[in-house]
C-alpha cells in the first residue's frame, strides 16, 4: 500500500509508503471479539444536524449529511493504517488535502483525536496544557484582540479563545474518521500527523509532534473520532504580527 503525497502543483498522487513501524499485534482476546456496532449515536457530530453550535463545517464537496462509517477492522498493521489515511485524503476530502501543506494555500491546520465532542478538542492547541510551550499561537500584545481581552480582565490576554477562533479566524472543523476502538482512531491520527510533519509549525501545521499509539483494548462503548480544524486567516494574521507563534 502506498501513501498519499502532498503535491502543490497537481492533483494528489501516490508516494512511497511511510517508514514501517512495529504496530501492536492484537492479543487473542481482541481477535475473538465480535465486530463493533456501527450504530451512530445521537449527537456524535457526524452530521450537520449533530453540530448545532455555529462552527463552519466546510465540506469541500464531502456530503456531511451522511454519517461517516465507523471502522470495524483493527488497524494493527501499517498497510491498514495507510489504506484508511489514503481513503480520507484521496477519496473523501481530495480538495482539502491537496491544499494543506502547500505554502501558497495559506491554511493552518490541526489534527485531533477525541471521544467527546469535536469542538472542545479541536481548539486544544490554544490551551496551556502539557510540558511543552503551549499554546502554539497567541495574540500579540500590540493586537486589538489582546487589548480587548486585557480590558475584560482575562488572566492571560494572549490566549486565543475558541470563540475567537470561530468568530475572528473563521476556523472550520471537519470530522474525518470514527471507530469504536480508540486504538484505531489513534493510529489514523498518527498517520495523518506524520504525513504533514515537514510543514511549517504555526503557519501550517498546529500539531507540535506526532501522537503516541494507544494500547489495543476492547470497545468501551464510546465513539472515538479524528478530525481536523483549519483556518485560512491564521497565516495572514501571523504575517501582520497580530498572532505570534511560540516555537
Amino acid at each position: 500500500m502506498q501513501q498519499a503525497s502532498i503535491d502543490c502543483q497537481q492533483p494528489l498522487l501516490v508516494k512511497p509508503p511511510l517508514v514501517k513501524q512495529s504496530l501492536v499485534e492484537p492479543p487473542p482476546l481482541i481477535k475473538q471479539l465480535p465486530k463493533p456496532s456501527i450504530i451512530v449515536p445521537n449527537g456524535s457530530g457526524l452530521t450537520n444536524g449533530g453540530i448545532g453550535s455555529g462552527w463552519g463545517f466546510d465540506t469541500w464537496g464531502f456530503d456531511t449529511t451522511t454519517a461517516i462509517p465507523i471502522e470495524e477492522q483493527i488497524l494493527n498493521t501499517q498497510s491498514k493504517v495507510n489504506e484508511v489515511v489514503d481513503r480520507i485524503i484521496l477519496d473523501e476530502h481530495p480538495a482539502l488535502f491537496n491544499n494543506l501543506g502547500c505554502p501558497d494555500s495559506a491554511a493552518a491546520f490541526y489534527f485531533f483525536y477525541t471521544s467527546n465532542g469535536l469542538e472542545k478538542e479541536a481548539v486544544a492547541f490554544l490551551s496551556n496544557r502539557g510540558l511543552v510551550p503551549n499554546p502554539i499561537l497567541v495574540w500579540s500584545p500590540d493586537s486589538i484582540y489582546y487589548q480587548e481581552r486585557e480590558k475584560t480582565g482575562a488572566p492571560d490576554p494572549s490566549i486565543i479563545t475558541g470563540q475567537q477562533m470561530k468568530r475572528i479566524l473563521k476556523a472550520k472543523i471537519i470530522p474525518l474518521y470514527e471507530s469504536t476502538l480508540k486504538f484505531n482512531a489513534r493510529q489514523v491520527e498518527n498517520g495523518l500527523q506524520r504525513l504533514y510533519m515537514n510543514t511549517e509549525l504555526g503557519k501550517q501545521r498546529l500539531n507540535r509532534k506526532i501522537v503516541g499509539n494507544s494500547k489495543l483494548s476492547p470497545p468501551d462503548g464510546k465513539v472515538h473520532k479524528v478530525g481536523i480544524i483549519y483556518s485560512n486567516l491564521i497565516p495572514l494574521f501571523i504575517d501582520k504580527g497580530i498572532i505570534v507563534v511560540r516555537k
